[in-house]
């Protein structure tokens, strides 16, 4: 658990962005509390999450509206990167 963060603040942001899917929204960082932020998770095809998409913005009344830009631009690299895991075995046949 990171320092700045009490343990039911942890708790309770675990539970949120578990609730989210993966996504996790943060109005005011603990070390800039004018940054808020969103992040979703972008994944394998078997599940594993193996980075984010994420967005940071100065007045947090913005950042609702930016949580379904973020969370549809993370599901597109998700869905490239499945294509990519289909793609690339065939292509690496010859390199080998």
């Amino acid at each position: 658990m990171p320092k700045v963060y009490s343990t039911p603040e942890w708790r309770r942001l675990v539970t949120d962005v578990r609730d989210r899917d993966g996504t996790m929204v943060n109005f005011g960082c603990p070390h800039v509390p004018e940054i808020s932020n969103v992040a979703a998770p972008v994944r394998t095809p078997s599940g594993e999450v193996v980075a984010s998409v994420s967005a940071r913005v100065l007045d947090g009344r913005r950042l609702s509206s930016m949580v379904p830009a973020v969370e549809r631009t993370a599901r597109l690299v998700t869905a490239n990167l499945a294509r990519l895991a289909v793609i690339a075995p065939a292509h690496r046949g010859g390199r080998g």
